[in-house]
Order: structure tokens, then C-alpha cells, then sequence
């Protein structure tokens, strides 16, 4: 097929795989010293890493601006030397893509975008919400699909959070018909197989929800809306409100120690507040275009933003004092996590995700896609990530070092 790649084993003269993933023609192939990894280079300007175990892509390299005509690998395997259709000859180090950070990529997890992805504290599954009406649970030990849970009579699942038992799932969803209530879904928790409830404000496109590390409350918003609502789980019903925002409020966040509640806003603002008094302790400015998504580090101590104008800022929490700006992304910031030893991951239109040291100030790797990411999220451990895309496509990667 069109832009594929075939793996024949030479002794049998069988098929082994049939590699997908680039969009033109393949133009030239390599195979590493050790036979372990293949390089692919292709019209579509791109060069692809493949692990030949496997048969899953690791990396892909976009530098080029046109056709890439040729590539072939050092005899030490180190190096890949590329040349493309605009007159220039690239080399790339292969060592940090397999030394540095190793890449498990599945097919298609939904046949549209990704709209939600989150790992169970429990760290042995994740998952992922796209705008086919469904859930996909994945096994983080193999990445394989657990189960699928079809959300029956609305449309699409914008957002869920997971309680820190990994016991139940909240969801919130895109309806016709907004509603007031708390009902409970015909959504069954995958391991029990026991009905869970399922929380709904009122709906509009582009809801958004995080449940205290206690698992005692839930804090839930929704586009339209300058505030935020807070549910009493074990009462199932609504017990506080948090309110301030000039315009309305687009992600929502809590801190680890589950004192604080940051959120962003269209008005380009991101606040922190105090969830056992209710009350508004920071406004933390400096964005130029909404606020698309917040997080705080394991250790509580940075507020990490991401917005239209492609910055990521850093604030630290106690204080509010601004830690710095971090560019690099050349388009829209959709999402972004705080990891432990001081970093963070952006996820971007631009189809990167970039792993940032907040105490450098600099982009420490690039992660390259064919789509735009659009939602990340991190495991207990702090290094097994996975990223959705605008594809329907879930992307599991481990950081390694």
C-alpha cells in the first residue's frame, strides 16, 4: 500500500510486518548494525524510526522541507544521515532515541480525536475518551486494549477523572439537553464490571473535572461558566462554588496535597484558591490569549499554564511569583503536566510534546507526531506517559534518565 513498509524474513520468505505511518511514498530504507531498528525516509518530508521486534514506530525526525530522497546509517549505528529534495544532507543521532526515551506507539485507538486521556493512580491502566461516544481502557503493561464502554444517550465524553481508589470513573459529556442533575450512567467500572456514577453539571461543549486525593470531593466546570462547582461524593450533591473570573473558566487543576484549586480562564488569568475556605489567594497573570490548561508539580511547589499564545508559564505556588516563560511551541498549547524533579510536559497543535527543566528554563526533548496533540497525562511512577492526538491515535511513552 501507499507509504507503507513490508519486513520479509529472508530464511522462510515470510511476511513479518507491514509498517504504516508515513503519508507519501517511501523513498529509501536502513537497517541498524544489530538489526534491531529500521530508518525509513519518505516524500512526506519525514524520517521514521521502527523497532523491527516490534514492528511499532519510536521516533520520527521533521527537519526537512521537502521530498527526503535517501538515508543510511553509520557503521556503528549511531548515526543517520539523511538528504533531501531542498539540496541538504542532515545527520541525526539514533542513541538518544533509544537511550534517552523509548517510545510505544499503538494504532488507532478512535476514529476521531482524543478529547480526554488520564492514567488510574494505580498506575496499570489508562484512559482515553474520543468523539466516537466512547471510553477505551488500555493495559499499560503491554498497551493493548482492555475494554471499550459505550456511553449510551449523549454525545461525547469531554472529560472524566478518575477516583484515587482507580475504583470509579466521572464523566462529563457533551449533551443537547443540559441538565441539572446527578444520574447515574449505565458506565461500568472495568474491573468490577459494577455500574459507577457518572456527575453532570450543565453541559456545553468542553467540560472539565479533577476529584480531590482524598477521593472525598469533585470539582466540576464547564465552558460558558466563570466558575467552578464542588460535589460532595458521599453526599452526591453540590456543596460549594467557586467563582471570580471575568470570563469563562477552560481547565481546572489541584494541588497533590488537595489544598488548592488552580484554574485557567478565557480572560487569560490563572487563579489559585483555597478549597477548605473557598476563597481566591492568587491571580497569576501574564498570558496573552486563553488559558487552555494547568497543573501543579508532585511537590507542590510550581503552577505550571498553557495557552493560545504558545507559552508555557511557570508560577510557584505559595508565593505567585513568576519562575519564567518557556517558548518553543509554534502553535496553540492544548495541555500540560508537572512532573516530579522539577519538570513538565506541553502538548501542542504543533504535533509536538515537549519535556521542560523548570529550573533551566529549556525543553530538555521534542516528541514529533503526525497530528496535533491534543491531551497528555502522567502515571504514579512520573514516567510512563500517554498523549492523545487529533488522529483518534493514543501515543505511550516511558521516560527514561
Amino acid at each position: 500500500m501507499f507509504g507503507w513498509i513490508y519486513v520479509w524474513d529472508i530464511k522462510t520468505g515470510e511476511q513479518i510486518f507491514q509498517l504504516s505511518g508515513h503519508d507519501s511514498v517511501v523513498e529509501s530504507v536502513a537497517v541498524t548494525p544489530d538489526g534491531k531498528h529500521l530508518v525509513s525516509a519518505s516524500g512526506d518530508s519525514t524520517i521514521k524510526v521502527w523497532d523491527l521486534e516490534t514492528g511499532k514506530e519510536i521516533a520520527t525526525f521533521r527537519d526537512h522541507r521537502h521530498y527526503v530522497n535517501d538515508i543510511v546509517i553509520t557503521k556503528d549505528g549511531k548515526l543517520a544521515i539523511s538528504c533531501g529534495s531542498e539540496a541538504s544532507i542532515k545527520v541525526w543521532d539514533l542513541t538518544k532515541v533509544w537511550e534517552k526515551n523509548r517510545v510505544n506507539y499503538t494504532p488507532i485507538g478512535h476514529p476521531e480525536e482524543v478529547d480526554a486521556v488520564a492514567i488510574a493512580p494505580n498506575g496499570k491502566w489508562a484512559i482515553s475518551a474520543g468523539c466516537d461516544f466512547r471510553l477505551k481502557v488500555w493495559d499499560l503493561t503491554n498497551f493493548s486494549e482492555v475494554c471499550t464502554i459505550e456511553v449510551e444517550g449523549f454525545k461525547v465524553v469531554r472529560c472524566f477523572a478518575i477516583t484515587p481508589d482507580s475504583k470509579q470513573i466521572f464523566l462529563g459529556f457533551s449533551s443537547t439537553e443540559p441538565s441539572t442533575e446527578i444520574r447515574k450512567m449505565k458506565c461500568r467500572n472495568p474491573r468490577t464490571k459494577q455500574e459507577t456514577f457518572a456527575f453532570l453539571s450543565p453541559l456545553h461543549l468542553g467540560n472539565f473535572m479533577v476529584v480531590t486525593p482524598e477521593g472525598e470531593a469533585l470539582i466540576s466546570g464547564y465552558w460558558g461558566n466563570r466558575g467552578m462547582k464542588i460535589w460532595d461524593l458521599e453526599l452526591k450533591q453540590e456543596v460549594g462554588y467557586l467563582g471570580g473570573h471575568e470570563e469563562e473558566v477552560s481547565c481546572i487543576a489541584i494541588s497533590p496535597d488537595g489544598k488548592y484549586v488552580i484554574s485557567g480562564s478565557h480572560d487569560t488569568n490563572v487563579m489559585v484558591w483555597d478549597l477548605e475556605t473557598e476563597e481566591r489567594i492568587l491571580v497569576l497573570t501574564g498570558h496573552d490569549d486563553f488559558v487552555n490548561s494547568v497543573a501543579v508539580t508532585p511537590d507542590n511547589k510550581y503552577v505550571i499554564s498553557g495557552s493560545y499564545d504558545h507559552d508555557v508559564r511557570v508560577w510557584e505556588l505559595e508565593t505567585g511569583d513568576k519562575v519564567g516563560v518557556f517558548r518553543g511551541h509554534e502553535r496553540i498549547v492544548l495541555d500540560v503536566v508537572g512532573l516530579a524533579n522539577s519538570r513538565a510536559i506541553s502538548a501542542s497543535e504543533d504535533k509536538t510534546l515537549k519535556l521542560w527543566d523548570l529550573k533551566t528554563k529549556k525543553a530538555i526533548a521534542t516528541f514529533i507526531g503526525s497530528s496535533g496533540f491534543k491531551r497528555c497525562a502522567v502515571g504514579p511512577d512520573g514516567r510512563t506517559i500517554v498523549a492523545g492526538d487529533y488522529f483518534g491515535r493514543l501515543h505511550f511513552l516511558y521516560l527514561e534518565g
